[in-house]
């Protein structure tokens, strides 16, 4: 899962230079779906945008060479060179959450979120997040997303109001895309995780983590 999980550290970095400074009081990742505790944990910084891997679809399919196109530059990913069984791609299905409260003598809370939700639903499509990755490559050397990631699509924004929030003062937009994500080849029978493979700015494939003895 962890090269899953460095496209939604991509896409928050990414999010987080889209918004002019201040804009935003916090931009990051979260394990999943908020609990009302948590909610109430997290609303002293407010707004905030908070990048989540949902799941995956059932079914990881044998990677295609077709859906590659680099990052947008027309740049084809070359193929590991690995044998089987076979590299994977599965579509992996992403979601940012927008919690705000009231602005000062500006807007309602339900005004800054859907605000900040709309500049998102300008942001996420087609994205496959290299700018994000450039930027956390400036402070980790060794970060890279996954050898191939495929287009934002799928985009869809969402009002998460309720009774309970409402009571706050809080609202929660989210707004949620999938991806296909290219994983490479598993690791030897009898060890979890899975070897994942990363491929950085066309240089040779790297291995950055390991499978485990079961």
């Amino acid at each position: 899962m962890a090269a899953l999980m460095d496209v939604a550290d991509a896409a928050a970095a990414e999010i987080a230079a889209w918004f002019a400074p201040r804009a935003l009081r916090h931009v990051g990742t979260h394990p999943g779906a908020f609990t009302e505790r948590e909610l109430d944990r997290l609303s002293s910084a407010t707004p905030a945008v908070y990048v989540s891997l949902l799941r995956t679809d059932g079914n990881a399919n044998a990677a295609q060479e077709d859906w590659t196109g680099g990052d947008g530059g027309g740049v084809e990913v070359p193929p590991f060179d690995a044998g089987p069984p076979a590299r994977r791609d599965v579509t992996a299905h992403y979601m940012a959450s927008v919690v705000a409260r009231p602005q000062d003598g500006k807007a309602g809370a339900d005004r800054v979120a859907e605000g900040v939700a709309a500049e998102l639903l300008r942001l996420v499509p087609e994205r496959r997040w290299r700018d994000g990755e450039r930027a956390l490559r400036a402070d980790d050397a060794d970060f890279a997303l996954p050898d191939a990631v495929g287009p934002a699509e799928r985009v869809e924004m969402r009002n998460e109001f309720n009774q309970a929030l409402a009571q706050k003062h809080m609202a929660l937009w989210t707004v949620s895309w999938q991806q296909q994500v290219r994983l490479g080849a598993a690791g030897p029978a009898g060890q979890f995780p899975a070897t994942l493979c990363v491929r950085a700015n066309g240089g040779d494939a790297e291995t950055i983590l390991g499978g485990m003895e079961a």
